[in-house]
């Protein structure tokens, strides 16, 4: 719209040059200066073609690029939300009273579980070394008869030893079987996350909503700047039809002074034109000038419902600190309401 408003002056001034002093210029210089006009217009045009293009293979990359965004923070979404699933699962499978006993159960196997790891190595230990001393009585005795009392002390030690073998077994089969539950139930509280991880999860979707809308809001302004581009090119075009259309009529104009009056005419018809144009194009900015408003009254509003959540944030963590608070000294009145029943 200012290129079109630029140029209607000009036509403005070579129609009354036209009517005044056309008798004193000539056509001959008039054509050499719509020529050198037509000159300069397209050398603008191929600088804002070129622009164009660059707009345009930036706005294709930006727009992959917030596609890929999106696509990947649609993946994270999803999984937080097992995430989240499976915590409230286990929270309240940890924090439910009918779990309490069992919670206690889990902590006494694991720490029987040790027990029965170090007295299996004492007892591996202490059987290396009677099988050790055995063989070596064996092997001592070989050249001798074993006596009948002898012999049966050696089955009797065989059977004890079998005896043993298979309760070993048995026991090291119970305690892998409790092992797996002990490891299984392990892995379950691993995975619920701490508040402090929590934490950092909001703050990374934070992190990443903040760069999906940077990127957005650099693809609208490629967007913008391409339709800005777009629309100097297509006024650009309709310069160089309306200067090549004056140069191929107004030699025949300038001859009689009837075919002036209609050049004049048809300049005024098309200054007018542009008028219109100019007028719509401005209508139509006070219309983005509004919706700019809309939005930053909009955005006014969003910012302060921000700052309200923050504050309840705030106070809903103060709120769970008083709460752990007032379970340690619950917890501590009651260790000592029972140290003194006993």
């Amino acid at each position: 719209a200012r290129i079109g408003g630029m140029r209607a002056g000009e036509i403005a001034a070579a129609a009354e040059q036209f009517t005044g002093a056309i008798e004193i210029a000539g056509p001959a210089g008039k054509i050499i200066v719509l020529d050198r006009q037509i000159k300069e217009v397209e050398a603008q045009l191929a600088v804002e073609q070129t622009r164009v293009e660059e707009a345009r293979g930036l706005a294709a990359t930006a727009e992959e690029e917030a596609e890929a965004a999106v696509a990947e923070l649609e993946k994270v979404r999803a999984h937080n939300n097992r995430c989240v699933e499976e915590t409230g699962k286990l929270q309240a499978m940890v924090t439910d009273p009918q779990h309490a006993a069992d919670i206690a159960r889990l902590m006494v196997l694991v720490r029987k579980h040790g027990e029965l790891k170090t007295t299996e190595q004492s007892f591996k230990s202490e059987c290396k070394k009677k099988m050790g001393e055995m063989q070596t009585s064996l092997a001592s005795s070989e050249l001798s008869a074993l006596t009948p009392d002898e012999e049966a002390q050696v089955n009797e030690i065989a059977e004890t030893f079998a005896k043993e073998e298979a309760k070993h077994t048995a026991l090291r089969a119970a305690v892998a079987k409790r092992s797996r539950a002990v490891q299984l139930l392990t892995r379950k509280l691993d995975d619920i996350p701490t508040r402090p991880e929590l934490v950092q999860y909001e703050r990374r979707f934070v992190e990443l909503y903040d760069a999906v809308q940077s990127k957005l809001a650099e693809t609208r302004r490629y967007f913008d700047s391409y339709n800005v581009l777009t629309d100097t090119k297509k006024f650009l075009l309709k310069e160089i039809s309306l200067l090549n259309s004056l140069q191929g009529q107004v030699s025949e104009a300038v001859k009689t002074p009837e075919g002036r009056q209609s050049l004049v005419s048809s300049l005024k018809g098309i200054q007018e034109g542009v008028a219109a144009n100019l007028d719509r194009v401005n209508d139509k900015l006070v219309a983005e000038q509004a919706g700019v408003a809309a939005l930053q009254t909009k955005f006014g509003a969003m910012q302060q419902r921000q700052r309200h959540y923050l504050l309840l944030v705030k106070q809903f963590q103060e709120a769970c600190a008083r709460e752990d608070e007032l379970r340690r000294q619950l917890h501590a009145l009651d260790g000592a309401g029972e140290e003194g029943t006993e």
